[in-house]
């Protein structure tokens, strides 16, 4: 069976995908620079260009999953916490 998980982080939202059968192989790996805690230290807040970044890059991620034969049931999302 195969696993994903997307993690968001301040700068960089990764993927990871892996498969029980060969679980010290990594079956994807990326890592994109989305910025999503772009301009947070000095507004306290999300900006809408990075989350429309961060969500679309998530998307894509969801659908290359999917497309390795991921179920959807087996994609895992989080977030670390961003703060200011």
């Amino acid at each position: 069976m195969k696993y994903a998980v997307i993690d968001i982080g301040t700068n960089t939202t990764r993927l990871l995908v892996r498969d029980d059968q060969t679980p010290k192989q990594d079956v994807l790996r990326k890592v994109s620079i989305t910025r999503l805690g772009n301009g947070l230290e000095k507004t306290g807040v999300l900006n809408e260009e990075s989350m429309s970044t961060t969500r679309s890059c998530v998307q894509g991620y969801v659908q290359d999953a999917v497309e390795l034969g991921v179920e959807k049931s087996n994609i895992k999302i989080f977030a670390t916490a961003a703060r200011k």
